[in-house]
């Protein structure tokens, strides 16, 4: 795909969050727009995956979209949803 300057853009990798008590739970992403009219910066989707502690079976997912690079960071926003067994 190419972004609203004609560069290549692709992406996808996995995170992982922890919470204070020590419990987390892993998601991947992967990059699906980039500079369209409905997504002029970069857009993807995400799911949960391996949580454990009070996350353990969690999941779900949802999207999320790039609004700035500052300093090497995306910030952006990301929604959806998730269940615990």
């Amino acid at each position: 795909m190419l972004s609203a300057d004609g560069e290549v853009m692709s992406g996808n990798g996995t995170c992982f969050s922890r919470d204070g008590d020590g419990d987390g739970v892993s998601y991947w992403w992967v990059v699906d727009s980039a500079g369209t009219e409905d997504c002029p910066d970069l857009c993807g989707s995400f799911g949960y995956y391996g949580g454990y502690g009070k996350y353990a079976g969690m999941t779900g997912g949802g999207t999320w979209r790039r609004n700035a690079l500052v300093g090497g960071m995306g910030m952006g926003t990301w929604s959806g949803s998730y269940s615990m067994p």
